[in-house]
């Protein structure tokens, strides 16, 4: 990191004196740091067999801290606590009284711990209280905590990155685990915590940022996977800055891809650029020919849509599906989707993965997955957009579709017709998928 980050002295009214105005350059942050003495210290071990210092805030003040911020006019509703860079792993224990007591008050604020060139912020309102109480079996959290945790994993511990056919993958560096669990003092209560956040990591090698992004390690199936993220360049480095689903080894990396079928083809830097990022693929796995302007199928669009959502697969959620092959990795894709309500199958219970997909059927898809992952598609101005198409009584949803068009994620074939039983090429498909990821990123 550089030394542009800062500190100040407390001064405003109503500021705890351990609670000093942050910023980062690196990360582009700003918010109020807690002192480091807000926290008591013992000794522990890591995960991954570390002895390390434990850091265990202060309750009372981590509450008047909150209270503070969340009471504080303006946007800086971010407190963070740092761990000195020269620990060999970030371990923290955050009261859970003091959250839950802001969160039941409705005020807004997150959390974010912070270790050498990474930043992992929680928002509290989406720490997941309820299902903390359950699963610590108590409805009192005056004896309950957040353990945090951050610890860079070696690359020769994790599952090997693509370099196969026309797509290789390299790391920048180790990736870090994220892991945060709640326990129960005095006890040997403790369980994993399903916590969703937003993740920054901070390199000073200087990379592309079309081809960079987050990769997330899955080090029970050894498949390394594209995180929705993306890479900013601040200073003299870049920043990294991704969404966290649970407990996950993740770090940035570089892609390179190379097709022999795209040189002089209109789609070739959007084809390129989610390649590089584990999102698209080509048919067969050695290939080095991505076939551009052959139609895409059903099952190859729930695929890529899914990649690029950073979801997991589901093989449960794809036995719905009698046509869909149990226990493959597409299956499990197809689940994820079907889950995530991105895809409904036809009436008759079938999925027809290896139907080519109709133009209507990717708008729907599409807007679904931005419906999911949170986008506000609300200011919709209705169908009136899709009148200029001589074609559009033959669209079945036309609301859906109309919102489609109206965020520019699909355009009509001409600038009169719209061809919704016409069928998309993987080309078409990669420029669209792409669109809908600027939007969400």
């Amino acid at each position: 990191m550089t030394e542009a980050d800062t500190t100040t002295t407390p001064g405003s009214s109503g500021q705890p004196s351990y609670l000093s105005f942050w910023s980062s350059n690196d990360f582009g942050l700003s918010g109020y740091g807690l002192a480091l003495n807000t926290a008591q210290t013992s000794v522990d071990r890591s995960r991954y067999g570390q002895m390390i210092t434990k850091y265990t805030l202060d309750s009372a003040k981590l509450k008047e801290s909150l209270g503070f911020i969340g009471s504080t006019p303006g946007t800086q509703k971010l407190l963070v606590f740092e761990v000195p860079s020269t620990e060999k792993a970030a371990e923290v224990a955050v009261p859970l009284n003091p959250l839950m007591d802001l969160y039941s008050s409705g005020k807004i604020a997150s959390l974010a711990i912070r270790y050498g060139d990474v930043l992992y912020e929680l928002p509290i309102e989406k720490i997941p209280f309820t299902d903390i109480s359950r699963l610590v079996s108590t409805n009192s959290f005056a004896s309950v905590s957040l353990t945090i945790r951050m610890e860079s994993v070696p690359k020769v511990q994790l599952p090997a990155l693509s370099s196969n056919g026309a797509i290789t993958i390299s790391a920048l560096g180790d990736p870090v685990e994220v892991y945060i669990n709640a326990n129960v003092a005095g006890t040997t209560t403790s369980a994993e915590v399903a916590h969703k956040g937003k993740i920054y990591i901070y390199t000073t090698k200087q990379v592309p940022a079309s081809t960079a992004s987050l990769i997330k390690y899955d080090m029970g199936s050894g498949v390394a996977a594209y995180t929705p993220s993306k890479a900013s360049t601040r200073g003299a480095g870049v920043v990294f800055t991704g969404v966290v689903g649970g407990n996950t080894v993740i770090g940035p990396a570089v892609g390179y891809s190379y097709f022999d079928d795209i040189n002089k083809h209109w789609a070739k830097n959007e084809i390129a650029e989610l390649a590089s990022k584990l999102i698209v693929e080509p048919r067969s796995k050695n290939s080095t020919k991505f076939e551009p302007d052959k139609n895409i199928t059903r099952a190859e669009f729930a695929v890529f849509i899914v990649k690029g959502l950073g979801l997991d697969g589901d093989e449960s959620s794809a036995r719905r599906f009698p046509d869909v092959v149990p226990g493959s990795a597409t299956g499990a894709y197809i689940g994820a989707a079907a889950k995530a309500g991105i895809i409904n199958g036809n009436s008759d219970g079938t999925f027809k993965p290896n139907s080519n997909i109709t133009r209507e059927q990717m708008a729907l898809m599409m807007v679904r997955a931005m419906e999911y992952s949170g986008y506000d598609l609300s200011n919709s101005s209705g169908t009136q957009i899709l009148v200029k198409f001589k074609d559009g009584a033959k669209i079945q949803n036309k609301v859906t579709v109309a919102k489609a068009v109206q965020e520019g994620i699909i355009q009509g074939m001409t600038q009169t017709t719209f061809q919704p039983q016409g069928y998309a090429t993987r080309g078409q498909a990669v420029v669209m998928l792409k669109r809908v990821l600027d939007k969400l990123n």
